[in-house]
């Protein structure tokens, strides 16, 4: 009764070809407009899900070609909750022309305020998806696609070894 179970065994990570990652975005459409951004964002910044689901457009600056990360949303059983990132500490990444260009689409399409969030489904925009929206939307487009084995949390390990590879 008082041992100690051994630790739990963490899941291989599965890292999606180049082209795999391109499948999936262009799928997303299919599923919800924002998808897309949200699937694109994830490859290549690295940026945890709660995290992207809580960008708000005052987050994005199109002149500086940079994306802020201030904090990360959080799902509990009153709703979403606004925190901190997991390491309390906020980053500024760039953005490449193509990246800050479906984001420039996505922004005049929508007609936002500067405080609305960027991936919501309300149409005012006042409430983030919840993070395991995005985490069930990925499952469900990669099992279609037939690349089940990987997880949406492997789109920031892919962002990760892009970046290492192009010597960044």
């Amino acid at each position: 009764r008082r041992a100690t179970p051994p630790p739990a065994r963490r899941p291989s990570i599965h890292l999606p070809s180049a082209a795999e990652v391109v499948r999936l975005i262009d799928a997303a459409h299919a599923v919800n407009r924002r998808l897309p951004v949200f699937l694109r964002l994830a490859a290549v910044t690295g940026a945890r899900r709660g995290e992207l689901c809580a960008l708000q457009w005052q987050h994005v600056d199109f002149q500086r070609r940079t994306l802020h990360i201030a904090g990360q949303v959080a799902h509990t059983a009153a709703g979403p909750v606004a925190r901190p990132t997991k390491t309390h500490a906020e980053r500024r990444l760039a953005l490449d022309p193509a990246t800050l260009g479906e984001l420039g689409e996505l922004c005049a399409s929508c007609g936002v305020d500067a405080d609305s969030y960027i991936f919501s489904h309300d149409p005012d925009r006042t409430t983030p998806w919840r993070p395991d929206y995005a985490t069930l939307a990925f499952a469900r487009l990669a099992d279609r696609l037939g690349i089940a084995k990987i997880r949406l949390h492997d789109l920031r390990h892919f962002a990760a070894t892009t970046m290492l590879l192009n010597g960044i």
